[in-house]
């Protein structure tokens, strides 16, 4: 069997060669010609599932080792018959470490405890979820938004945006980005809504820039309406408008899901899904190939700044935040090769789990928010 795999999927070609010989490509480099002898095709974001890629090709199985499938025709893939996977909720841990990281350094920047602060949280799917547990481990209240959820289940725990909103201390967005069916999320979070924000709140947005337009997040800003904002994705993308990147407190480049884990999760996900559609024994030991966060255990002496100490030791938001301002470069096409590359060549980021915390002293309230968090506390 011949598998045709992107390079830029981690750990891809010692994943895949177990069940058949591999082609790595460039995503650039994926096109008719490619996978036109082959029988699977693995691809993260760059590449365009659709009938200009894999028509007449013989290509029975595709997969996408990433949640997002904005990048994939499902229709045309469904009606050519070629079997189509994708990696939902595989960076959800990452997604929940970067917003971790975010209301810590939003919390020591304005001076403000998180405790008994009420996030709003819209989409609750596999990230919204990690993200309430994170939020929650942070002593934190829980508002929730899914209008396809609550057409679901009825559970009124599903707020409207506009009983949610004002409620809010903080608004997170994690929705895919769609046009059709009811509950469109496209510009979903309008200036209109944000305007019902309590005076000095904070916008997170790490889903999609296109959920939020750019000048309403900019016009709050400057009105004061919103306090502070963390945006890691950007409308357009990857051409990030200086006016809003000059406003807000952290911009990243859209890599709040590019943990080791997150991007080591959808390759494993789209192996096993191979693996079955194939009719194949899945064989993978990844273990030895995983990289080590910390060699020795993180050490911390009890306190009041211990908990984002140990927060920033696993994953400082600010590297990225100076990464992204350092690559704007005032020519357009400079600015997009910068946003790509950041992305490109983002550096080892391992989750709360693969670091240890050891005390110096006893704080049962520390120790269990660590853990709660999913650090590793003897």
């Amino acid at each position: 069997m011949r598998i045709v795999c992107a390079d830029s999927l981690t750990l891809g070609k010692e994943a895949f060669a177990t069940i058949g010989e591999v082609t790595l490509l460039p995503e650039a480099d994926i096109d008719r010609a490619a996978v036109a002898g082959a029988d699977a095709l693995i691809v993260r974001s760059k590449t365009k599932l659709n009938r200009d890629l894999l028509e007449g090709s013989g290509i029975r199985f595709v997969a996408t080792a990433t949640a997002g499938t904005d990048h994939v025709d499902t229709a045309w893939l469904a009606g050519a018959g070629i079997a189509f996977y994708a990696a939902a909720g595989c960076n959800a841990p990452s997604v929940g470490q970067y917003l971790s990281a975010a209301l810590l350094h939003l919390a020591e920047k304005y001076d403000m405890d998180l405790v008994g602060k009420t996030l709003g949280i819209v989409g609750h799917g596999q990230v919204g979820r990690q993200v309430e547990a994170k939020a929650q481990a942070l002593g934190m209240q829980v508002l929730l938004n899914d209008p396809p959820r609550f057409d679901e289940t009825g559970d009124e725990r599903y707020l409207h945006l506009k009983e949610l909103v004002p409620a809010c201390d903080f608004l997170t967005l994690h929705v895919p980005l769609t046009d059709a069916g009811p509950h469109p999320t496209r510009a979903m979070v309008s200036e209109e809504y944000l305007r019902l924000l309590k005076p000095g709140s904070f916008l997170v947005n790490t889903c999609r820039g296109e959920v939020v337009p750019p000048h309403g997040i900019a016009h709050t800003l400057r009105d004061g309406v919103l306090q502070g904002a963390v945006l890691d994705v950007w409308d357009p993308e990857p051409q990030v408008p200086s006016f809003l990147l000059d406003l807000v407190d952290v911009g990243t480049a859209h890599i709040a899901g590019h943990s080791f884990e997150g991007k080591f999760n959808g390759t494993r996900m789209c192996y096993e899904a191979a693996c079955t559609f194939f009719g194949l024994a899945a064989c993978l030991d990844a273990g030895p190939l995983a990289p080590v966060a910390c060699a020795e255990p993180l050490t911390l002496s009890p306190g009041p700044a211990a908990l984002a100490e140990a927060v920033r030791a696993s994953y400082d938001i600010l590297q990225d935040d100076h990464l992204l301002r350092e690559s704007m470069a005032t020519d357009e096409a400079e600015r997009v090769r910068g946003f790509k590359k950041l992305r490109t060549d983002y550096r080892l980021r391992r989750e709360f789990p693969a670091w240890t915390v050891q005390l110096n002293g006893t704080d049962p309230v520390l120790s269990d928010t660590l853990r709660s968090l999913g650090f590793q506390v003897p």
